[in-house]
């Protein structure tokens, strides 16, 4: 199994950004590292040099390109599809986080597969992540409540394949993926893990009351409310039932 990061990475003018305490982590941390690949977006106008200089000390593959900061954080989407276009063909789970997290647990690559191979996950398209939402309330509830805000989900390939890309930061897209899906069809393609295999360093700017909520995190978010967006998510919802009815009418007939 393998698995690629895609990591949009900013350190200039931002205090939350590590990237090598991440790669440092993901090397203590990764059982299989043959196994594993992190693709960094930079920004054009970002000082990397003192950062891709260490890149040959970590013993799995690392993959980096640069492009234009555009929106910043509010075009986040937009960078981990640049990311995800970049991907080894081989990669079986593909893993959006940012460059302020660490891997807090030991082998948690052992842990995914596990997951993986223990749970009905036989049909290839699923998500892995830690924070169910709360599926017994109405659609409605999408626009009121966010259920967890910085988890990291880690999405099959297949299901990638099946989706064609990210439409918004990639915790907000699990929540409205796996209400939608729960709602129409009654799907359940995602896995929660019992733990939290990934950490997120906040500082002051990331608290509600600093003016990066509002210019920012909150304008994210906001895009939920946008009818359009539901749409697309209604539609991706019925396009992955319907792979999932071709796969179980597969099973029947074999």
């Amino acid at each position: 199994m393998f698995f690629s990061f895609l990591v949009p990475s900013r350190r200039k003018d931002n205090p939350n950004s590590n990237l090598i305490r991440f790669l440092d982590s993901l090397e203590v941390n990764t059982k299989d590292r043959s196994n594993l690949e992190v693709v960094i977006k930079f920004d054009v106008d970002d000082d990397i040099k003192e950062v891709i200089g260490k890149f040959p000390q970590y013993s799995f593959d690392i993959k980096y390109f640069l492009s234009d900061s555009g929106n910043g954080y509010l075009d986040l989407y937009h960078f981990l599809n640049q990311c995800f276009f970049k991907v080894n063909k081989k990669s079986n789970i593909v893993i959006p986080i940012a460059d302020d997290f660490t891997v807090n647990l030991s082998n948690w690559d052992d842990v995914v597969r596990q997951s993986v191979f223990s749970n009905d996950l036989s049909s290839g398209i699923f998500v892995i992540h830690r924070f169910p939402p709360p599926l017994d309330e109405p659609l409605s509830f999408i626009w009121d409540s966010r259920c967890h805000v910085d988890e990291v989900p880690m999405f099959s390939r297949r299901l990638m394949n099946i989706i064609g890309s990210f439409t918004n930061s990639s915790d907000v897209e699990i929540f409205l993926l796996e209400m939608m899906l729960y709602h129409l069809h009654q799907d359940k393609i995602f896995h929660h893990l019992p733990n939290e295999l990934f950490f997120r360093h906040c500082c002051d700017r990331d608290n509600t009351g600093h003016q990066r909520w509002y210019t920012e995190r909150k304008v994210l978010e906001d895009r939920t409310k946008n009818p359009l967006l539901l749409e697309i998510y209604a539609q991706r919802a019925n396009t992955i039932h319907d792979e999932l009815k071709k796969e179980l009418k597969s099973d029947q007939n074999y």
